[in-house]
């Protein structure tokens, strides 16, 4: 992917894999959708000088191999990722939706003393639930699930966070249910907090 000015000269530039889908959004962000080098599925959010503020690696086997065919942003800015995929035995069409990371007030206005990784909720839950997280520091950070055989399902990456408190909200429509494992991950350490699924 590649940013020209109106003379075709190059701003930036940045490549993680193949077939990639871009939009502009309303919100003035760039999205994009593709495959990595290693045939993961991403989706990654950029600002217009190029920085990534988020990203979601996604490991599904079944979809190894994925055509995307588009990524659209609806009125609230969610995303939906689409396309078809040929892999047994999830061939047919699929969707992907991505809530945006929204920032949850301090309380009394006090900033976080530590890091905390807080139990989602609902939980359990069916198909969605919210991940909070506390940042004391400013920081890059990373929410990786897991299953229950500790084969790691899906990173989404955070850039240049400040310090807060805030909630993503994970969408497990396309995992059965079970237990996993949400590890949150920064430069100053890790915390792990067991979730269940029940469809």
């Amino acid at each position: 992917m590649l940013k020209y000015d109106s003379l075709g000269n190059i701003l930036w530039s940045t490549s993680f894999g193949t077939y990639n889908k871009i939009i502009t959004g309303n919100d003035n962000f760039i999205y994009s959708c593709g495959k990595t080098s290693d045939n993961k599925f991403l989706t990654s959010k950029y600002d217009q000088s190029g920085n990534e503020i988020w990203s979601v690696i996604e490991n599904f086997t079944s979809f190894i191999s994925n055509n995307l065919r588009s990524v659209k942003l609806d009125t609230s800015y969610n995303i939906y990722v689409h396309g078809s995929s040929n892999s047994s035995p999830a061939s047919g069409i699929f969707t992907i939706k991505y809530s945006q990371i929204t920032k949850i007030n301090n309380i009394s206005g006090i900033l976080p003393v530590k890091q905390e990784l807080f139990q989602n909720y609902p939980n359990p839950f069916n198909p969605a639930t919210n991940i909070k997280f506390a940042l004391y520091k400013n920081t890059d950070a990373a929410l990786l699930i897991f299953d229950i055989k500790g084969s790691l399902l899906t990173t989404i990456n955070f850039y240049g966070l400040k310090p807060g408190v805030y909630s993503y909200k994970w969408y497990a429509g396309n995992y059965s249910s079970g237990i996993y494992f949400v590890k949150l991950a920064t430069k100053y350490g890790n915390q792990t907090r067991k979730i269940s699924l029940i469809k």
